[in-house]
């Protein structure tokens, strides 16, 4: 007969998989003027990846989040 603390080991290695393993999750983003028309009216505005709105993002607590981020937003002046 297995002892209570390793019949509980059992259980719970059992019953919890991946209770505190989390994942490696990498995210690219890169924002960028452009034109849009969220309201019926072209202008520009601020995208994400080239969409607006912008990607959403799900993680779960304990991933390991990295987030790569490029901003081309520079403008030249009228």
């Amino acid at each position: 007969m297995m002892p209570s603390h390793a019949l509980c080991w059992a259980l719970c290695s059992l019953l919890l998989p991946g209770l505190t393993v989390g994942k490696l999750i990498r995210e690219e983003i890169t924002l960028t003027w452009d034109l849009g028309a969220p309201n019926g009216h072209v202008r520009e505005m601020i995208k994400m990846n080239g969409d607006f709105p912008g990607p959403s993002f799900v993680w779960e607590e304990d991933d390991d989040i990295e987030v790569i981020w490029s901003a081309a937003l520079l403008r030249l002046a009228k």
